[in-house]
């Protein structure tokens, strides 16, 4: 099984996998550069400010601070036109479920 470098966190503390845990499997597997990328709809405060901000509560600060070379990426996933076929996709599906609901109620 191919495993991919990906480490997912999450910017709430109060939720895992967070900074932390994160920051360990880093370590852990001797990791020096790091690409953050959101796993969000659109690029807003919590990119810009969270993620990839010059704040030191940011995760690039963090993860500058313990020595990892950080390159953040501020265009969310709706940004990606392969993504916006498969939300658009999945949306139709989603209508044709419901409207077919709909008019089986109706039926009966």
């Amino acid at each position: 099984a191919q495993q991919l470098p990906i480490h997912v966190g999450v910017l709430e503390s109060t939720d895992t996998p967070d900074f932390k845990m994160v920051l360990e499997r880093l370590q852990k597997r001797q990791v020096r550069e790091v690409l953050l990328a959101p796993l969000l709809l659109t690029s807003g405060m919590h990119v810009a400010r969270d993620m990839a901000g010059e704040g030191e509560a940011s995760w690039k600060a963090r993860l500058e601070k313990a020595g990892f070379s950080v390159t953040p990426i501020f265009e969310g996933l709706g940004e990606s036109p392969l993504f916006r076929q498969i939300y658009i996709e999945k949306a139709r599906r989603a209508l044709r479920t419901e409207c077919q609901q709909d008019a089986s109620a109706y039926r009966e």
